[in-house]
């Protein structure tokens, strides 16, 4: 297959529409919905460990302090889960449609393409 200019160009077209679908589509969920439920649910088991515990041990601790932590420990799972798990995910899914894409508009230009990915980084860095 002989390739012209547009060819390349409708390649290219339909690759950033595609991006630009996955890119929605990848953002339909709400982040902190997911990361709240997730935090929620383990405040929830930390408060029933913590009411399980026993009036001496309780004690040891300055008023607030177990609840200072058991707060600033969702609160670090949380911005874990919502700003870096979640969005790897996302980025990993969305690369891995993004190929599947290319390779079923076009192989040899999908191949191109894929072969310029060292050079580009190797110039990048």
């Amino acid at each position: 297959m002989n390739f012209t200019w547009k060819s390349v160009s409708s390649f290219i077209q339909r690759t950033i529409v595609f991006t630009e679908f996955c890119r929605l589509k990848a953002h339909g969920f709400n982040r902190d919905l997911v990361s709240g439920e997730i935090t929620d649910g383990l405040r929830y088991q930390l408060i029933a460990k913590l009411t399980r515990l026993s009036p001496k041990t309780l004690y040891q601790f300055k008023q607030g302090d177990l609840a200072n932590r058991v707060t600033q420990t969702c609160s670090s799972i949380e911005f874990y889960f919502k700003f870096f798990l979640l969005p790897s995910c996302s980025h990993v899914l969305r690369s891995i449609g993004i190929l599947i894409f290319m390779v079923v508009l076009n192989v040899k230009l999908a191949a191109i393409s894929l072969l310029l990915i060292p050079m580009v980084c190797w110039v990048s860095y």
